[in-house]
C-alpha cells in the first residue's frame, strides 16, 4: 500500500486533532505501568507528524515525523512490536536529537496499530531514558493487547458516529418524510407510537390499541393487514403495505412496514415497524403519469424523432416518427446501439458529443448524416439534452432529431445563389457599392476599383462620402445620405441621378446612380448601381450638335407619331416654326395617298418585324405646297431594350418633284396602334426589309 493510501485511511477514522477520551487515556496508562516506563503514547502518524492521542510523561501534542521512532515500526507486518533496547547503539538514530538530547529517550518498545486490511496507523509505545534490555514475553505480549484495545476503540468511535448520525437521520426522516416508528405488544395488545407518527396520525391513536386505532382511523383493507399481521407474528415474515386512512376529514395514504421483535429466548415479544404517509408521493405519481401519458401522445405523434439513449448506446426509448425518417420501426432497432444508425463518415462527431455530453456538458446539437434503411444518408439535426439521476450524474441522452435533408438543400441553392450573385456583382460593368445604415461601406465591386481608382480593402469601412465626394459637395451629400439612411427616401429613393463624383486621383466626373434598400437581420443595406458616364455625355453633346446645326431635316417622334423635337432644317423642309411642329404628329402633314402605308410601316416598328426604313413620300407644307422627301427612319431603344421614340432625318432633292427624308426612332413603351387611314391610291409598294445595321447603341 502507498503511504499516501495509508494517511487517507489514517484520516478516515477522523481521529486526528480530537480532545483526549478516557478509553485512550487508560490505555496509555496501563502501557506505563506494564513497562513501569516514564513515557508512554497513543501515537497516530500522519503524512508530516506523529499526533498523540493519549500521552504520559509528555507536555507536547506531536512530534515531527522525521525524529518519530514509530515511523521505523510503519515498515513492518501488522500487529508486530518494533524493540529498541538502546537507541544510542542504534544507526538509524546517530543524529536524533531525541536521544543525544535533553530528553535522552534511550529505550523504545511500540506496538503497531493495525486495522481489519493490515492498515499500520500507528502505535502503542512506551519510552525510558535508559537502556533497557529485552522485555519479557509477557510485557511484550500485553503491549500487543493494548495496541488491539486501541485499533477496538478507533472502531467502537466509528461504530458510535455511525450509530448517532443513523438516529439523527432517523429522527429527521420521521419528520421530513411524514413518518413515524410504532412497536405492538403481543402480550398487552398495546400500541406505543413515536412522537413522529402521533404528529402523522394524530393524538388519537396515543394509549389506545391495535383495535381502537383501526376504528379511530378507519383504516381501508383492515383485514389484509391483520393478517399481514399474524403472518409476522407467527413466522417472522416481515411485511409493507399500504393503507388509506381518514384524518380531519380527510382520506390520505400510508404505507406501513412491520418485522417480528423476539426475545433473548427466541419467543415473540411483538411487532416493530414504521409508517409512512405518502400522500403527496401519491399525488405527485398521479400527476407523473399523466405527464407521461401527455409526454408519449406528444412524441408519439410529432414528426421530429425523440430518442432516450444510455451512455452505452442502448435506446430506452424510440419514437415512431424513426420509420419515416429512417425506414425503421423502433422495434427493429431493439438490441442495436444509437451509433448503428450513424454514417460511418459522421460517427467520430457523435461520439464526441456523447463524451462531452458525459462528462457533464448539458446540451449539444450537432449536424450529422444518419443512415438509411436502404443504406443512404439522412441529413439530420440532433438536438442532445444530458439527463442526470438522483445523485446527479450522467444518466442517459434525450435527443430530438429533426430531418433537415431539405434545409441543407435549400442552403446548398442558397449558397450557390449568392456565389452567381458575387460573380454577377464582381463581374459586373456598373459599379456596385453597398452601405451600411451608417453609410459605411460594405462591397465594393472590381468595377468600383476601375471608375473610382480605389481598391477595396481601402474603402471597407470607411464613410462613402469621404472619398468619392468633391469636397464642395460633400456637406450637402452627407446630410442627404443621412435623411436617406434615415427614412429611405429622399432625391436618390426609386429614381436614377447624375451627380458629380470624385476619382482617387482628385478628378471630377459625372456618373449616374440609382440605389436600392434591403433590411438585413444585421440592419439595413444600402446597394447603389453607379455608372461612369463621361462618354454618353460627351456622345450626347455631339449629338445636340449634330441635331441641331444638320443641313438635313430631323425630328424625334414618339411611337404615337407626335414630333417632340424638330431641329432648323426640318423647319424649313416644312414650313413650320419650332413651337408649331411641336405641336404636330407626322399624320397631319403626311399626303393622303402616302399615309396608309406610313401607318403600316409604323406598326411594323412597334411590333419588331423592323427596325428601321427607308421611303420616299410627301409632305404637305403650312403653306399647302407638297413637297417629296426622302426619310429614313430607324429604331432607338431606350436603355431597357424596349423602343421609345422616333428620330426622323429628311432632306429635300434639288429636283422639284423629290424631297429625301431620313426618320429614326427612339422607344418608351409601345402604345396602342394610331388611329387607321384608308389604304392608298398609289401603286403598292414592294414589302420594307428590317434594316439591321441601323440598331442604335
Amino acid at each position: 500500500m502507498t503511504e499516501k493510501a495509508r494517511v487517507a485511511a489514517l484520516k478516515a477514522y477522523g481521529i486526528l486533532d480530537t480532545e483526549p477520551e478516557p478509553g485512550f487515556d487508560a490505555i496509555a496508562r496501563l502501557a506505563s505501568r506494564l513497562f513501569n516506563a516514564p513515557y508512554a503514547m497513543v501515537s497516530l502518524a500522519d503524512a508530516e507528524r506523529q499526533w498523540f492521542k493519549a500521552k504520559i510523561g509528555l507536555d507536547a501534542p506531536q512530534a515531527a515525523r522525521d525524529l518519530a521512532f514509530c515511523r521505523h515500526a510503519l515498515d513492518l507486518p501488522p500487529g508486530e512490536v518494533l524493540l529498541i533496547e538502546d537507541t544510542a547503539l542504534d544507526a538509524r538514530f546517530a543524529d536524533n536529537p531525541l536521544v543525544h538530547g535533553p530528553s535522552s529517550m534511550r529505550f523504545y518498545a511500540g506496538a503497531l496499530i493495525s486495522d481489519a486490511q493490515g492498515v499500520n496507523l500507528g502505535t502503542v509505545c512506551v519510552i525510558d531514558t535508559k537502556p533497557r534490555s529485552r522485555p519479557s514475553d509477557d510485557q511484550i505480549q500485553g503491549l500487543r493487547d493494548l495496541a488491539r484495545l486501541a485499533m477496538a476503540e478507533l472502531e467502537r468511535r466509528v461504530a458510535q458516529a455511525k450509530l448517532d448520525e443513523e438516529r439523527r437521520l432517523s429522527q429527521m426522516a420521521e419528520s421530513l418524510a411524514a413518518a413515524g416508528r410504532w412497536r405492538f405488544d403481543a402480550d398487552t395488545q398495546a400500541m406505543t407510537w413515536s412522537e413522529g407518527a402521533v404528529a402523522l396520525l394524530g393524538e388519537a391513536v396515543r394509549g389506545r390499541s391495535a383495535a381502537e386505532v383501526v376504528a379511530a382511523l378507519q383504516l381501508s383493507q383492515r383485514e389484509a393487514l391483520e393478517g399481514l399481521a399474524r403472518e409476522a407474528l407467527q413466522n417472522g415474515a416481515a411485511f409493507e403495505h399500504e393503507i388509506s386512512y381518514v384524518r380531519d376529514g380527510e382520506q390520505r395514504v400510508a404505507v406501513v412496514r412491520a418485522t417480528r421483535e423476539l426475545g433473548p429466548d427466541g419467543k415473540t415479544l411483538g411487532l416493530t415497524g414504521v409508517i409512512q404517509d405518502v400522500t403527496d408521493r401519491h399525488q405527485v405519481l398521479r400527476g407523473l403519469r399523466r405527464a407521461r401519458e401527455r409526454y408519449q401522445l406528444l412524441t408519439d405523434n410529432m414528426a421530429d424523432v425523440v430518442t432516450r439513449v444510455r451512455f452505452d448506446g442502448a435506446s430506452n426509448y424510440i419514437s415512431p416518427a424513426v420509420e419515416a425518417l429512417l425506414g425503421y420501426r423502433p422495434e427493429d432497432m431493439a438490441g442495436r446501439t444509437a451509433l448503428d444508425f450513424v454514417f460511418p463518415a459522421d460517427l467520430a462527431l457523435v461520439q464526441d458529443a456523447f463524451a462531452r455530453l458525459s462528462a457533464g456538458e448539458e446540451v449539444i446539437t450537432v449536424q450529422h448524416r444518419a443512415r438509411h434503411r436502404d443504406g443512404h444518408p439522412v441529413w439530420v439535426k440532433s438536438r442532445m439534452r444530458l439527463v442526470r439521476d438522483a445523485s446527479g450524474a450522467p444518466s442517459e441522452v434525450v435527443t430530438v432529431i429533426r430531418d433537415i435533408a431539405e434545409r441543407r438543400a435549400l442552403e446548398a441553392r442558397l449558397r450557390a445563389s449568392e456565389l452567381r450573385a458575387r460573380e454577377v456583382i464582381d463581374n459586373a460593368y456598373e459599379a456596385i457599392i453597398t452601405v451600411d445604415h451608417e453609410g459605411r461601406v460594405l462591397d465594393w465591386n472590381r468595377m468600383a476599383e476601375r471608375v473610382f481608382g480605389w481598391a477595396a480593402q481601402e474603402t471597407v469601412g470607411r464613410p462613402l462620402v469621404d472619398f468619392i465626394v468633391p469636397e464642395r459637395y460633400a456637406q450637402a451629400r452627407t446630410q442627404g445620405l443621412r435623411s436617406f439612411l434615415e427614412t429611405r427616401q429622399g432625391e436618390v429613393a426609386d429614381q436614377r441621378l447624375e451627380l458629380i463624383a470624385l476619382r482617387k486621383d482628385g478628378e471630377e466626373f459625372p456618373i449616374e446612380v440609382a440605389v436600392s434598400a434591403a433590411e438585413t437581420p444585421e440592419g439595413w443595406r444600402y446597394t447603389a448601381l453607379l455608372r461612369d458616364i463621361t462618354d454618353r455625355k460627351a456622345q450626347t453633346e455631339a449629338f445636340e450638335n449634330a441635331f441641331n446645326h444638320a443641313a438635313v431635316g430631323m425630328a424625334q417622334v414618339d411611337l404615337e407619331g407626335r414630333y417632340e423635337r424638330v431641329n432648323k432644317a426640318f423647319c424649313d423642309i416644312t414650313g413650320y416654326s419650332e413651337p408649331e411642329a411641336l405641336g404636330l404628329d407626322f399624320q397631319s402633314i403626311t399626303h393622303p395617298e402616302d399615309l396608309g402605308g406610313d401607318l403600316e410601316r409604323l406598326d411594323q416598328l412597334r411590333s419588331g418585324e423592323a427596325d428601321s426604313f427607308v421611303v420616299d413620300k410627301r409632305y404637305i407644307r403650312k403653306d399647302g405646297q407638297v413637297v417629296w422627301v426622302s426619310l429614313s427612319v430607324s429604331v432607338v431603344r431606350a436603355e431597357d431594350g424596349r423602343r421609345a421614340t422616333s428620330s426622323h432625318k429628311c432632306r429635300t432633292r434639288p429636283r422639284v418633284s423629290w424631297r429625301r427624308w431620313r426618320w429614326s426612332v427612339r422607344q418608351k413603351a409601345c402604345p396602342a396602334s394610331p388611329r387607321s387611314s384608308p389604304p392608298p391610291a398609289t401603286p403598292p409598294r414592294p414589302p420594307i426589309k428590317p434594316s439591321r445595321s441601323s440598331w442604335p447603341i
